[in-house]
């Protein structure tokens, strides 16, 4: 399997990077520099197991195999025309990456993406969990167990994927995974991860302080009150605070690493038993809370922890303000009292004065609607000018505050001294317009901002906002029941589709 591609030297060269050498068991993984890239990446959002809610699955599991995929991402293929973007240089030349390499923003949630499409089937079932490219199948029985395995590897032969015998383990009673001990009847730290975390020094600047919080994060669960106790370190994220490592934090620090080591195993729940729910109060800096149940084991029946729970209480949460209940919409008692206004911009520039974003206004009470023309580089007095003579001249003033109205009445040397009838929250009536009046251009215009009829004229987005603002507001509304013109002025203007 080829990962990389020499690149030849007359080949032109646009992009390039600088290579990185990691060491891991012994073995060198080539990695480029791919952050200036990533940058430039749209994310893709694809949801990747959680790693709790993954081993949960394990409960009850008496076989347990783990699959490592060789080399991860290095067995998805790069696009051609992708391949200038991956180019690494170092003292043997230029190369490119003709496989995926580590480092690529998306390529997790894609490869994640492509293992619960091909075992879809074996994960709905619930004898399989795929976390990236570790595949582990956990079963009560041997029969089971044996078949299970023999079915994802027939799976693996006609796409061509590859596991790596060494990082594989078939048929185990507890296993090693994503820093756990993992068995069908609880969960543990791997020690072995938080060996080398554990001989470190007290951290003395605030990089240290974080990377050790992250880690610790991570086994929370494990450690009782975790928040109340790793409280001082977090207090150095504060910008007044003045980092200093005093005897609290040092405490604060060593009594983590004792947690850690000395982490109680987390059983998994029985779901026919009834549990235990202890809620812990640390002074006003931490709330706390742990799940226990009472099973058998080793013999005899005894209480033990399924889960700890904690929270750290900010300032700004101690002493906010209560939640209460959303406040009702005032309802608008005639046409034009209250409205909502949103910009659509990023349009591709149209007509004779080449307009590049629309302006649009919903009546509350009619629901009609005004899309207005202009230019997203216009000044404060031209957008106030445009509502001006296309709003108030013809509908007079809505009762609306905000920043832009607040200008408005400035330039135009009024006093301010409405009550406020906008809300943030009242805003979905023009969001959802805007985004019907996008979809009606875009059918016009065959998903382009212009389009050329059958007698060779080209029409943009802008000769079609009043069309599309005529068809919209002569049309029956399903709040209301009726056409926002008829609403509004008690008659529809004629149009051929109206009868």
């Amino acid at each position: 399997m080829d990962v990389i591609r020499k690149i030849g030297h007359n080949e032109i060269v646009e992009i390039n990077t600088p290579v990185l050498i990691t060491w891991h068991d012994g073995k060198s993984r080539l990695c480029g520099d791919f952050r200036a890239l990533n940058n430039y990446t749209k994310a893709d959002r694809y949801p990747i197991q959680r790693i709790p809610h993954a081993l949960d699955k394990l409960a009850k599991a008496k076989y347990i195999t783990k699959m490592d995929c060789m080399k991860g991402f290095n067995q998805n293929a790069v696009k051609p025309n992708s391949m200038k973007l991956l180019r690494i240089i170092c003292h043997m030349g230029m190369y490119e990456y003709t496989r995926i390499p580590f480092g690529i923003k998306n390529e997790p949630a894609h490869f994640q993406r492509m293992m619960d499409t091909i075992f879809q089937e074996e994960i709905l079932e619930g004898w399989m969990v795929v976390y990236i490219y570790d595949i582990i199948k956990y079963s009560e029985t041997w029969e089971d167990h044996v078949k299970y395995i023999d079915r994802v590897l027939s799976q693996y032969t006609p796409i061509n994927l590859k596991i790596s015998l060494r990082k594989c383990n078939f048929g185990q009673k507890e296993l090693l995974e994503l820093g756990h001990k993992v068995s069908g009847l609880s969960l543990e730290i791997d020690q072995n991860k938080i060996a080398e975390v554990l001989l470190n020094p007290v951290p003395n600047n605030l990089k240290e302080i974080k990377s050790f919080l992250w880690f610790a994060s991570y086994y929370r669960n494990y450690i009782r009150n975790f928040s109340h106790i790793t409280s001082s370190l977090y207090n150095l994220y504060s910008k007044d605070v003045v980092f200093e490592i005093n005897k609290e934090k040092r405490d604060a620090y060593e009594r983590i690493k004792h947690e850690l080591t000395n982490a109680p195993a987390l059983i998994f729940p029985d779901f026919e038993l009834p549990f235990n729910l202890y809620i812990y109060v640390a002074c006003s800096q931490g709330l706390g809370a742990s799940l226990h149940q009472r099973q058998i084991g080793d013999g005899e029946p005894r209480e033990r922890v399924i889960h700890y729970i904690s929270g750290f209480q900010n300032a700004n949460r101690k002493h906010g303000k209560k939640y209460g209940l959303l406040p009702p919409i005032e309802e608008a008692k005639h046409p034009w009292e209250t409205i909502n206004m949103d910009w659509v911009t990023g349009l591709v520039p149209g007509g004779k004065e080449n307009f590049n974003a629309f302006l649009v206004i919903v009546d509350r009470y009619s629901k009609s609607v005004r899309c207005l023309p202009f230019h997203k580089e216009d000044t404060e007095m031209d957008t106030t000018l445009l509502f001006w003579n296309n709003i108030i001249s013809t509908c007079g003033v809505p009762k609306f505050t905000s920043e832009f109205w607040t200008n408005l009445y400035d330039m135009l040397g009024i006093k301010l001294a409405f009550y406020t009838a906008y809300h943030p929250q009242t805003g979905g009536l023009a969001e959802r317009m805007i985004q019907t009046m996008e979809d009606i251009l875009r059918r016009f215009c065959e998903y382009d901002m212009e389009y050329k009829d059958h007698e060779g004229y080209t029409h943009y987005w802008v000769t079609l906002l009043p069309a599309v603002q005529l068809a919209s507001n002569t049309n029956q509304h399903s709040t209301t029941g009726k056409s926002p013109s008829l609403v509004e002025k008690g008659w529809n203007p004629y149009c051929l589709w109206i009868t």
